[in-house]
């Protein structure tokens, strides 16, 4: 427990010299109950405070999602969203605009997006709910420059939603890149991460030097 108001602490610090060492291992020994292996969380509410931090790349071997209240039964029920999976560090921006008495708009973009995104992939769906017998088309006039890009449809006063995709190419990812595949380090070559999807035995899971040591 760090008791200091003001300076910046640490509650818990754990420091590894190993090569595949752990700075901080946490785990929840019951095989089953709602355990939890580490819990993080804090008390402020301000924009740069964090219950969990990872400076650096961040990994898990299941699924990722977040926890709210279920909404319609909040006292009883949990309401969980899952985060989408691929093979690129996406960077999303969506939106609605409406095109002018010329079928024209532009679309504004952040403006550090050009700083941070690279080969941008583009969505559009003509939104029209008039129930007439007509159909409107969409098309990208000009596409991104300046951090905008410019819609067109054929037809005036046309709502449109619009979605962005982009690679992320920030300095980190330009730095240290964002892999697909990697071999497995040498110490973990051999072994599963859930051995028991594969049919093979506990002992090739790749923790299981550490769990054979945890206290019964």
């Amino acid at each position: 427990m760090a008791t200091n108001g003001t300076a910046t602490t640490s509650g818990v610090l754990g420091d590894s010299y190993s090569t595949f060492g752990s700075g901080v291992s946490g785990w929840a020994l019951a095989s089953s109950g709602p355990t939890i292996g580490v819990f993080g969380r804090t008390n402020s509410a301000d924009v740069n405070a964090y219950g969990v931090y990872s400076y650096g790349r961040m990994g898990g071997s299941g699924t990722k999602s977040f926890r709210i209240d279920h909404p319609f039964d909040p006292q009883n029920k949990y309401l969980l969203h899952y985060c989408s999976e691929g093979p690129e560090p996406l960077n999303v921006y969506a939106g609605n605009v409406t095109t002018d008495q010329n079928g024209k708009a532009w679309v504004h973009l952040p403006d550090y997006f050009g700083e941070i995104n690279k080969e941008p992939k583009y969505s559009l769906t003509v939104i029209d709910d008039s129930e007439g017998p007509g159909f409107v088309q969409v098309k990208i006039a000009k596409k991104i420059r300046n951090n905008r890009f410019e819609i067109m449809t054929s037809a005036p006063r046309v709502e449109v939603s619009w979605r962005v995709e982009a690679v992320r190419n920030d300095r980190w990812v330009q730095k240290y890149g964002a892999p697909v595949e990697q071999d497995k380090p040498d110490h973990e070559c051999g072994t599963y991460q859930h051995p028991e999807l594969y049919g093979a035995p506990k002992e090739l899971g790749t923790n299981y030097r550490f769990e054979k040591h945890q206290p019964k």
